[in-house]
């Protein structure tokens, strides 16, 4: 019992030493977005995070500003775009930390889309331009998609161009300052089948007319069929020739197969030309 003093006191101290954990310190400062392309005179929302040592986060009064003449941000993190096109950053301070966002004010957009043919399947390789200018192009990747950027701000036509399974295509687009337009676009068949008829039970012959839809003559043009189990091996294949073809006409043809087709699982049809 004549100790209790200094025991009580230990207890205190005790008590005092595991209250006072790891203070809490602001370390790092993230910005959203991570950049941002805006058109001239127009505003950009931005957000700060600040953490702590441990990740989590911390509250402070972040301080907004902006480098390279791009513009103004207020107190709220609101961009707001000078009238010229220029290039630099948001920057959101507290503490001493601070972190920045590349920033791009722009006169220009941009368009991308998917090309398809009418069958709707996704058609790479091809080359789609401004038609005022010319240079500023995609060709379409793997998965039909392409992209144009730095577009100038106004109302362009966009076109395919013609290749030896495709003719050409335009749409017209509308770009607005900074803006991002998607646009798909289909493009028809350079030669479409017309009249298409099979001579049934057995197949002797597929006749029809084929037509050139492009805007130049295809020579030596040729209609193949390709017939096959259900295994996808090749029953047979059936050949028809259509000639020298102008643009815009038709001829007529007899695709005839090397022998008399019974039965089949599924078919394939190609038409190519020798040149155009």
């Amino acid at each position: 019992m004549g100790n209790w003093p200094f025991k009580f006191i230990g207890i205190i101290i005790a008590v005092i030493i595991a209250g006072c954990g790891q203070m809490s310190n602001l370390t790092s400062i993230s910005v959203s977005p991570s950049s941002a392309t805006v058109g001239i005179l127009k505003t950009q929302r931005f957000y700060a995070t600040a953490y702590d040592q441990t990740g989590k986060v911390f509250p402070t009064t972040i301080s907004w500003s902006v480098s390279g003449g791009i513009g103004t941000i207020d107190t709220q993190g609101i961009f707001y775009a000078g009238a010229s096109e220029l290039t630099g950053s948001v920057i959101a301070s507290a503490q001493g930390k601070s972190a920045s966002a590349p920033v791009k004010v722009t006169t220009k957009g941009s368009i991308s889309g998917i090309i398809k043919n009418t069958d709707a399947v996704m058609v790479s390789g091809i080359n789609v331009y401004l038609s005022a200018y010319p240079n500023l192009s995609s060709i379409s990747d793997s998965s039909g998609r392409y992209a144009i950027s730095d577009v100038p701000y106004g109302t362009w036509e966009v076109k395919t161009s013609q290749n030896v399974l495709y003719i050409a295509t335009s749409q017209t687009i509308a770009v607005l300052t900074a803006e991002s337009v998607s646009q798909n676009i289909t493009i028809p068949y350079r030669f479409s089948i017309e009249n298409e008829s099979f001579n049934n039970s057995p197949i002797t012959s597929v006749t029809g007319t084929v037509r050139n839809n492009g805007s130049t003559e295809a020579k030596s043009v040729t209609i193949t069929y390709t017939f096959y189990d259900d295994t996808g091996g090749i029953i047979d294949v059936a050949i028809g020739y259509a000639g020298d073809i102008p643009a815009g006409g038709a001829n007529a043809f007899s695709a005839i197969p090397t022998s008399s087709i019974d039965s089949y699982y599924s078919k394939t049809r190609t038409v190519s030309a020798g040149s155009f």
